[in-house]
This record gives C-alpha cells, sequence and structure tokens, in this order.
C-alpha cells in the first residue's frame, strides 16, 4: 500500500465518521421536535442503530479498543425522567456526549494525516 492510499483511507474514514455526526445532528433535532414521551420512544431504535453505527466506524478506524472506549465514554447515565422535558434533555446528553466523541475522532484523524502517520 502506498502512502497516498493510506491518505486515501483516512479521508474515506473521516468521511464515515462526518455522515454519523450528521444523521446524529438530526437526530438530536428530531429529539428536541420530539412533542410527547411517545415521540422520544419512537426514536429510541434510530438512537440504537445511529450508536451501532457509530461504534462501526470507530472500531473499523482506530480498532477494537475504541469500540470500548466508546461505550464506556458514551453511556447514557441516569434512570429515565418522568416527565417529557426531562428525558428530553437525557436523550439530548446521550446524543451530545456520542457526538463529541465522533468529533475528537475525526481531530485525530486530521492529526494523524497532517503527522503523515496511521491513527
Amino acid at each position: 500500500m502506498s502512502a497516498g492510499d493510506g491518505r486515501s483511507r483516512r479521508y474515506s474514514t473521516a468521511s464515515l465518521i462526518k455522515a454519523q455526526i450528521k444523521a446524529g445532528e438530526e437526530l438530536r433535532r428530531a429529539v428536541r421536535r420530539a412533542s410527547a414521551a411517545a415521540d422520544l420512544e419512537l426514536l429510541e431504535p434510530e438512537l440504537v442503530a445511529w450508536s451501532a453505527g457509530n461504534e462501526r466506524v470507530l472500531a473499523g478506524a482506530f480498532g477494537e479498543a475504541e469500540r470500548r472506549a466508546y461505550r464506556r465514554a458514551t453511556a447514557s447515565r441516569g434512570a429515565a425522567a418522568s416527565d417529557l422535558s426531562g428525558e428530553r434533555i437525557r436523550v439530548e446528553r446521550t446524543i451530545d456526549s456520542r457526538l463529541r466523541h465522533l468529533q475528537a475522532a475525526v481531530v485525530r484523524l486530521d492529526l494523524a494525516q497532517e503527522l503523515g502517520r496511521a491513527p
């Protein structure tokens, strides 16, 4: 594999992560639009699928240890809230935590590219 192939792979991986960020931002907007607890419940499968996609691209970019680090760093904390506002805040915080992890991964890939080495 040439150096150009490694750069291309990093760009491709960064593009996948950026696509996950975009999907997460849309999911966060959907959470904000939720007007009832049932609306949030309907978004749960989408949140689970998005998070699984995050794990896949992160593990592909950095290895299996990154998948475990993502799970530890972004685990949903706290019990479900009893009211819509509290539950919305809990879900938004979970999404925000996962988005920050993805954004940090893009920075790491960019830094690796600038330094001319694999992540």
